[in-house]
């Protein structure tokens, strides 16, 4: 018998032996949870401890689930109690420096502070992670220099092929994972840098909950401040959802306007910025800092506060904010590399002064929350509303209140049309918001929807659709543009009839070198569909849906040009009384 064989004979007879002790005794085998108890209720030494928090980064990293990574035991059968200690503590050693640095271009970048050392440097600062990191073994003699040294080379010039053992290469890739305490992230044979950090005040014990208000100061800093109760539990919703998820991204932004100052705007945002840590937050004044250039550390954060927006829905600038909102990834310039796609974990939340008159109908990206009242700086209740905010600001100080405020957010009950994903204005919405919005205005998209659906319409021509703006009684073009992209639909410019034409497609139709793909066109044809014979010209699916609608419904005209007697070029817009004939098209 071979001595693998018998040792795994003599492993099993030891396990039997232990097995039938546990059910003589107990009466049965012990379950599952029991187990986990009797595991806890022995306390973990300092080294085992250790070695628990080393894992524990590893795993959450991604490296200890490579499968070069080997966790097999690292003695030899004849060693004896003092060899197996060192080696086991040489191991932890190793892992615990690999841990500390990545490699990028012939520098090496520490994983906790992101600073950039030569090769020379980083054995010294190596070292001294080493010795602080295992100060118990070193002052004790089992840690010496000499083994510092050793496992400082190996760590550096990566002469073991398992990837936990040396430092990793870097990619350039420096984001936010919310929730995952691990410094580095294990994507591809590379290591991108997580730079979110665990806020302190989590590992505080909260303050003793008061069960008639337990949110305490912050409930009565609300209850002054925002009008309805509808607003204050939807803030609140959000907030709890994206503290309890912060691993996902809420898919619409909180905007806190007033016309006067001293409202309580910023502290809100100082109450946000406390909840998800300062260091994961970016401070923005206005919009530019994200929309321009190098917007990468801003978005690389979980909670972005910004401060007097001055936003058009209908600017690039106003596009792109609803981008990094709703989107899951950005595409950024980074400096001295070349561009980057993010991804998108940031919750925002806004302040303005200025009413927000560019809001469309059916605006879902941002819940727009009035706090205009009498506690302003110059209010007849500013000394009360000063009393409020004194308070608020001291428990705001204390890391037991924001751990019972917390504690109170994930836990709550959340109303039954909040969804982080999809802003429910008609439900949810605040009174401003519908004053901005108007009830028509919600239900323009639907209308629009439907109408196309019913003709079948598949292709608009840029050259008409003012006739649906006239139709649908928007503010101007853009408007109908932002409208059709919500509900799907794309700009392109194909060839028809030997010309460039500018149109709109629905983003599921295909279509190639002038022709489109319909089924729909094809139905009629005796066994078209079944056979592929679903291509037509653009020209013809213009003419069967978007014609129709043009003349059934929006009243065709034609635009006539005219030059003033200065050389100026005015445009008129005629509607057509034969609705037989079709002007839409000029």
């Amino acid at each position: 018998m071979s001595d693998d064989k018998e040792t795994t004979n003599l492993s099993d007879l030891d396990e039997q032996l232990l097995n039938e002790a546990i059910v003589s005794t107990n009466g049965r085998d012990y379950t599952q949870e029991e187990i986990e108890h009797l595991a806890l209720e022995n306390e973990l030494t300092p080294f085992q401890a250790l070695e628990l928090e080393i894992h524990d980064e590893l795993f959450e990293s991604g490296l200890g689930w490579d499968k070069r990574a080997e966790w097999d035991n690292i003695y030899h059968p004849d060693d004896d109690k003092e060899t197996k200690a060192l080696l086991r503590l040489k191991r932890a050693v190793q892992l615990y420096a690999a841990s500390c640095f990545v490699q990028y271009k012939r520098k090496y970048i520490d994983v906790e502070t992101h600073v950039e050392l030569s090769e020379l440097e980083v054995f010294r600062a190596l070292s001294q992670k080493i010795a602080d990191k295992f100060d118990r073994w070193y002052k004790h003699k089992d840690l010496t220099a000499n083994i510092i040294d050793e496992i400082s080379f190996a760590v550096i010039n990566g002469t073991n092929i398992d990837p936990r053992m040396c430092f990793a290469l870097h990619s350039g890739k420096k984001y936010m994972l919310p929730g995952n305490t691990a410094r580095r992230l294990w994507r591809s044979g590379y290591c991108d840098l997580n730079v979110w950090q665990k806020p302190s005040y989590r590992n505080t014990e909260p303050t003793k909950r008061v069960f008639d208000k337990p949110l305490g100061s912050l409930q009565d800093l609300l209850d002054f401040a925002i009008k309805t109760p509808l607003e204050r539990q939807i803030l609140l919703d959000w907030f709890g959802w994206s503290l309890k998820n912060e691993h996902l991204k809420p898919k619409w932004a909180i905007f806190l306007f007033s016309e006067t100052k001293g409202t309580g705007k910023s502290t809100l945002m100082e109450l946000g910025q406390a909840l998800f840590g300062e260091e994961n937050t970016a401070n923005e004044n206005g919009i530019e800092g994200l929309t321009q250039r190098f917007a990468a550390d801003s978005l690389s954060k979980k909670f972005v506060k910004v401060e007097e927006v001055k936003l058009s829905s209908h600017s690039d600038a106003g596009n792109k904010m609803k981008d990094y909102i709703t989107g899951d990834h950005a595409t950024v310039d980074i400096k001295h590399q070349t561009k980057q796609t993010l991804p998108l974990k940031c919750a925002f939340m806004m302040t303005t002064n200025h009413k927000p008159t560019w809001l469309e109908g059916g605006e879902r990206r941002y819940f727009i929350i009035d706090m205009d009242h009498d506690g302003h700086a110059h209010g007849e209740l500013k000394d009360e509303f000063d009393k409020i905010t004194d308070a608020f600001r001291r428990d705001l100080e204390d890391p037991s209140m924001l751990k019972r405020w917390y504690l109170e957010l994930i836990s709550r009950q959340y109303h039954e049309d909040f969804d982080p994903y999809i802003l429910k204005p008609r439900q949810i919405g605040s009174p401003l918001m519908k004053e901005l919005m108007g009830e028509a205005k919600i239900e323009v998209k639907e209308v629009l929807e439907d109408l196309l659906r019913l003709y079948d319409v598949s292709v608009i021509p840029s050259s008409d659709q003012q006739l649906l703006v006239n139709h649908l009684r928007l503010k101007g073009q853009q408007a109908l543009r932002n409208i059709l992209r919500d509900l799907g639909w794309k700009p392109t410019s194909p060839r028809v009839k030997g010309k460039t034409q500018r149109v709109w497609v629905r983003n599921d139709v295909a279509f190639d070198k002038g022709r489109i793909d319909l089924p729909t066109l094809s139905q009629d044809l005796d066994g078209a569909v079944k056979l592929g014979f679903t291509w037509w010209p653009i020209s013809q699916a213009i003419a069967k849906g978007w014609d129709e609608l043009c003349n059934h419904v929006l009243k065709p005209g034609r635009f006539k040009q005219t030059v003033t007697d200065k050389g100026k070029t005015t445009t008129e817009y005629e509607l057509s009384h034969n609705t037989e004939k079709d002007y839409s098209r000029g």
